[in-house]
């Protein structure tokens, strides 16, 4: 949901040039698509994520990135464990850009639970999406100019 919601507000800014955005998980199933309260929540906001389809998180993506920004704590300890070497690089969304993180800085997985759920989990995404934005705008121009 949140590469879903990222793309969106990149592409209405004019931005797509400037970002790779992808999604991957520590748990995910393979090709599997994003469940249905999960489509229907980001369809009723006007993003389509219907061809969505699950990826488990690779060498070669966190070699690659420059920023990975995980839902929760559990996520970042995994991914930390496994790429130690790209510690600084591995985030939590609600800590980045902040001197003094939530005391409680993962995302609800709403995972199971009632579409309610879904639509909050999508509001609290959106949120720390729409405050990292320019920070995320910065860091890519920055990247984008920088000599090689």
């Amino acid at each position: 949901m949140a590469a879903a919601i990222l793309r969106n507000m990149i592409a209405q800014k004019g931005l797509k040039d400037l970002f790779l955005i992808d999604s991957a998980g520590t748990e995910a199933l393979f090709e599997m698509p994003s469940d249905e309260n999960t489509v229907d929540v980001c369809q009723k906001h006007g993003i389509d994520i219907s061809a969505h389809r699950g990826q488990q998180v690779t060498h070669a993506m966190v070699h690659d990135a420059s920023l990975i920004l995980c839902m929760a704590e559990p996520h970042r300890r995994i991914i930390r464990g496994i790429f130690p070497q790209w510690e600084r690089k591995i985030l939590l969304l609600k800590e980045f850009g902040l001197e003094k993180p939530p005391a409680d800085a993962s995302v609800s997985d709403p995972t199971g639970g009632a579409k309610r759920k879904y639509e909050k989990c999508f509001q609290e995404l959106e949120a720390e999406i729409t405050r990292i934005l320019p920070l995320l705008e910065e860091m890519a121009r920055w990247e984008k100019n920088r000599p090689s």
